[in-house]
């Protein structure tokens, strides 16, 4: 176990992003407790089989699935998306927002049961975004346990699932946690990526 965290600390190493000086936007996730992981092994189920090339959604080894927190820049409300996270054969975040409309952080639930239900009806009713950002395994040697980070800044790779290709949308970049997230909100909402 030891030795896969070197490994996978010693490719995330390697990593390299280009050096684009962009100002972020000032949104920021909201982390007041830890989320609710959950890991989910991976596999194709029904029409996800279909999907062209590598599927963000199925094809991570294991996928940590938890509620992400994004406000509104412009001071309004809060809302909460489907996350989850990859590190092991990729490394990657993929964020549902529901075809219905952007739910309110208070009428979230579950990530577990919210996960449940998309996959039930193979993701069909959300729109699925994947964030390539490259990410670091920490271990705490006082305790041993372990956490995953991104590493910043970075340019983030954005694709969107549309039928049975992951289209590319483009590239932003976060100089840290909050223009990651300021990223995300613009992606979720439709506002352009700064590159194309």
């Amino acid at each position: 176990m030891r030795s896969l965290l070197l490994f996978l600390l010693f490719v995330v190493a390697i990593w390299s992003c280009a050096d684009d000086s962009v100002q972020a936007d000032e949104t920021v996730a909201e982390s007041p407790a830890p989320p609710e992981r959950v890991a989910v092994e991976g596999g194709r189920t029904g029409a996800q089989q279909d999907v062209r090339g590598f599927n963000y959604l199925t094809d991570c080894d294991s996928i940590l699935v938890s509620e992400l927190k994004l406000s509104d820049p412009a001071g309004g409300a809060s809302y909460s998306y489907l996350t989850g996270e990859c590190m092991t054969n990729k490394s990657y975040d993929v964020v549902l927002v529901p075809r219905a409309g952007h739910q309110t952080s208070g009428a979230f639930g579950s990530a577990e049961q919210v996960f449940a239900k998309a996959k039930a009806n193979d993701f069909e009713d959300y729109i699925a975004y994947a964030f390539i950002i490259p990410k670091l395994v920490q271990v705490d040697a006082r305790t041993g346990e372990s956490s995953v980070g991104a590493i910043f800044p970075v340019n983030v790779s954005v694709f969107r699932l549309d039928g049975t290709v992951w289209n590319k949308l483009g590239k932003d970049r976060a100089e840290d946690a909050a223009g990651y997230a300021a990223v995300q909100w613009k992606v979720l909402h439709d506002q352009p990526l700064r590159y194309q």
